[in-house]
């Protein structure tokens, strides 16, 4: 694609009006579109003659968009006079994204200055610098952080899929497994500058690209998260450890893993053994607001006759705060994780390959 060359990108912008203030959104989108379908030099140019809040909202704008393809390239190149025939066979379509926003931008305004601009759109738009990892192979992945210190990998772990970081965490020796979830716990604000310079080194070892800087992270979600990956096995084995010097986070962290979804990995026949050590009113209340799937599955495993029961057990305690059925369902947990430490009840992580 070569915009007629002889039609300077700037007056292009300019005399059609898209940077006014009026509809001053719209406008930062057609013009990021517009510079995504020139070259390097160009929307470089346009930028540099741009002031700051104009950067920054074209930049913005450049960042959001993932992709334009050849007709929606062919419909912004004729709104803005560049060309007319729409019998064009040539591809047009260009990708956006934080990288090609940087090349544009640093090329306009130099490397320093660009970055500072990018930072402050990435923290605005809360840009997460790993997400590059979420599209790489998980055995590359955990090939090249393999080897990184135990705060470079908290802070990698925290940003990416909870199913990476659960891959990341599992292929770890013991001990800097725990070392790694103790840490997440404990993550909650963190330096801009840190975290782009990591995301970079991770990055340039992939030989991948990667969007920039996230500001505030939720450690104990993203433990959590994490751990709601792993085999119920070596997820205790990680709660064990974190409550040694941990308790609270352990036990809160506890607390939101045991769901009544669990259930569902229990078969039928174990489970069956140990509905009988609940009375019918503890059963009604624990299956107060829970899923179809979950209340079928675990009425499917007492008689007819007890089911009837505790039907009609719900039906009398009626409605009832949503604390008082968590606690009841808490009291259920903890006879649980005594009869699954005792070896009384499995899990099945993969409960429909069973019959």
């Amino acid at each position: 694609m070569d915009p007629e060359k002889n039609t300077l990108p700037s007056d292009v912008l300019k005399n059609n009006g898209f940077l006014r203030k009026i509809d001053r959104e719209k406008g930062f989108r057609k013009a990021a579109e517009f510079l995504l379908l020139l070259d390097k030099e160009k929307a470089s140019k346009v930028l540099h003659e741009l002031n700051e809040n104009e950067r920054e909202g074209i930049v913005q704008e450049i960042i959001s968009i993932q992709k334009i393809d050849t007709a929606e390239a062919e419909r912004v190149l004729e709104e803005f006079g560049i060309i007319k025939n729409k019998k064009r066979q040539e591809d047009l379509s260009v990708k956006g994204g934080i990288d090609r926003a940087r090349e544009i931008l640093t090329a306009a305004i130099g490397h320093e200055k660009a970055e500072g601009i990018l930072d402050k759109v990435s923290f605005r738009m809360q840009v997460n610098p790993f997400d590059f990892l979420n599209e790489s192979d998980e055995n590359q992945v955990t090939a090249v952080l393999g080897n990184e210190s135990v705060p470079v990998l908290s802070l990698v772990c925290a940003h990416c899929d909870s199913r990476l970081a659960s891959g990341i965490i599992s292929k770890l020796p013991f001990e800097k497994q725990i070392q790694v979830v103790k840490r997440i716990g404990r993550l909650e604000k963190l330096d801009p500058a840190i975290v782009r310079q990591t995301a970079d080194s991770i990055k340039k070892k992939l030989y991948m690209t990667s969007p920039i800087t996230s500001q505030t992270v939720d450690g104990k979600t993203a433990l959590l998260n994490i751990l709601k990956q792993m085999d119920f096995g070596k997820e205790r084995l990680i709660i064990d450890a974190l409550s040694e010097d941990q308790p609270e986070l352990s036990q809160e962290i506890e607390k939101q893993l045991y769901s009544m979804e669990l259930f569902l990995k229990i078969p039928k026949k174990q489970l069956s053994m140990f509905l009988r050590e609940l009375s019918d009113t503890l059963f009604a209340m624990m299956i107060k607001g829970e899923s179809d799937e979950v209340r079928e599955y675990l009425l499917e495993c007492v008689s007819d006759r007890r089911r009837e029961l505790i039907l009609e057990e719900s039906d009398i305690i009626g409605e009832v705060k949503k604390s008082r059925v968590r606690k009841e369902q808490e009291d259920v947990f903890s006879l649980l994780r005594k009869k699954i430490e005792e070896g009384e009840i499995s899990i099945l992580e993969n409960p429909d390959l069973y019959v």
